[in-house]
């Protein structure tokens, strides 16, 4: 009988505590929602408004929580209000509708939550449990360290937008929340392999971007941080996406333009649409770039990748033992002061070379980069499950 009337006791001062946790008055602003304006970002809607889903661009206070519905990706959730990440979109959505599963597959070194809609397939949840736990496997394995007992305090939450607001061939079609810390989203179709890149890129952010250690992120004189995050981010998209004539397509198109726009020929320029307007911009086109998108987007997305697969081309002559990966690996251990540091120590009498191409005086050798392209179809980067 005393057990019974402890075991009550316990589970009043228990739940009385869960009450106070949640039904406090919040330690920050707490702002209604905003009226909904549809807003097309680069990727999708950053702004969507249904009955079970609703994203807005970030917000600095923290939101009231409509009733019935449930905050994806928060810092912070009381009962009535819940704080988003700085630059990170607000997201909520109707619990009738999602489902939510944590992701036991992925090494990640945090907890993932997959949020999905109850209508979608078993067939359809276990590509996409599978794609999410490969990705997150994938990248954590450039990352030794993994994150700091801090960072794993809070989920990182995975939102499936896909088919919501159409069939996801184009930008209005689309739902991209701007990921954050606490969230990133799957929202291309399941078998479309840009979509599975963008995936992969947002993950390596969460790593070093969104919850850096200051190992992941070194600055070197002429390589600042911002600009070592996306050499990293972007080579992950080719070395973790295992489709290879995707690959051997996608590597052909970044190798056209980097020609286009390294040859000598005054009237050559790249064809893609987010690259024309370099045209009007005085060259040569190197790492950092100008501060103009069309430069960037060049810096980020095309030059970044090629050279590190042109430097995996020369560690296959040059020290066949050493990959990039292996590289990366080391800097994020804290074992190397950074990538330039690295080509240096590793590659002596091919710096200059490797100079030229990040200043962009010379276009990136095709041998070179299909020699690094090889490796990683070799099963250099590959994660055993």
């Amino acid at each position: 009988m005393k057990r019974s009337l402890l075991a009550l006791l316990f589970a009043a001062i228990g739940a009385y505590l869960i009450f106070e946790a949640t039904s406090r008055t919040p330690d920050f602003a707490c702002v209604p929602l905003p009226d909904h304006t549809p807003l097309a970002t680069r990727h999708g809607n950053d702004h969507w408004s249904d009955d079970k889903l609703r994203v807005f661009s970030a917000l600095p206070d923290g939101v009231i929580i409509p009733k019935g519905w449930q905050a994806v990706g928060a810092d912070q959730v009381t009962q009535t209000c819940a704080l988003f990440p700085r630059h990170q979109s607000v997201v909520f959505i109707k619990p009738e509708f999602w489902r939510i599963d944590t992701i036991k597959d992925a090494k990640a070194g945090v907890d993932i939550r997959r949020i999905a809609l109850k209508s979608t397939s078993e067939s359809d949840l276990h590509t996409i449990d599978q794609r999410i736990a490969d990705t997150f496997t994938n990248v954590s394995s450039v990352f030794p360290l993994g994150f700091t007992k801090a960072q794993k305090a809070v989920p990182h939450d995975v939102l499936v937008t896909t088919s919501i607001a159409g069939d996801n061939k184009t930008d209005a079609t689309r739902i991209y929340p701007a990921p954050g810390p606490n969230l990133s989203s799957l929202f291309y179709d399941l078998n479309s392999n840009r979509g599975e890149d963008l995936f992969i890129h947002a993950i390596a952010h969460v790593y070093n971007k969104q919850r850096p250690r200051p190992e992941v992120a070194p600055t070197e004189d002429h390589l600042p941080k911002v600009e070592y995050r996306e050499f990293v981010a972007s080579w992950a998209e080719l070395a973790f996406n295992h489709d290879h004539v995707y690959l051997r397509k996608r590597v052909n198109f970044l190798t056209r333009q980097n020609k286009l726009l390294t040859d000598t020929k005054p009237d050559t320029w790249p064809t893609y649409s987010a690259l024309k307007a370099i045209k009007g911009l005085p060259g040569p086109f190197g790492i950092p770039p100008q501060n103009d998108p069309a430069a960037i987007e060049y810096a980020h997305y095309y030059q970044s990748p090629l050279i590190l697969l042109a430097v995996d081309g020369l560690l296959s002559i040059y020290a066949p033992d050493l990959t990039v990966k292996m590289i990366l690996q080391d800097i994020h251990k804290g074992k190397s002061p950074g990538l330039l540091s690295s080509f240096k120590t590793y590659l002596p009498l091919r710096y200059k070379r490797i100079e030229t191409w990040l200043n962009g005086t010379a276009p990136i050798p095709e041998k070179l980069i299909n020699r690094g392209l090889i490796r990683l179809h070799s099963g250099f980067n590959e994660v055993p499950h």
